[in-house]
């Protein structure tokens, strides 16, 4: 396994740590309370490079993009078309450079 894979299963949780320290917002990761360590892992996710590994083409992308908000707790299944929808109009709109 190589280093960057093993770190990242550390800090995100799936494997314990054996050594050394880890720190997330100024507190040691071992440290931390459930509560703490729930926060912190929704704001670090693993981001797997391969979509044909990662994304089923048999759902929506709308359902892809917003399972992890309702396994979470974050928005109802209800909320999450709308939700979602937003942000995906947001982030395929194209920027334009501000000519000066």
């Amino acid at each position: 396994m190589t280093a960057h894979l093993t770190l990242t299963r550390i800090v995100t949780g799936i494997h314990a740590q054996t050594g050394g320290t880890s720190t997330f917002e100024g507190r040691d990761q071992p440290d931390w309370t459930a509560k703490e360590a729930r926060r912190a892992r929704l704001d670090i996710q693993m981001i797997f490079q391969d979509p044909m590994a990662s994304l089923n083409p048999r759902k929506r992308v709308i359902d892809i993009v917003g399972e992890a908000p309702v396994v979470h707790g974050l928005m109802t299944r209800r909320e999450r078309e709308g939700e979602v929808g937003l942000s995906l109009i947001h982030i395929s709109e194209p920027t334009r450079p501000r000519l000066i």
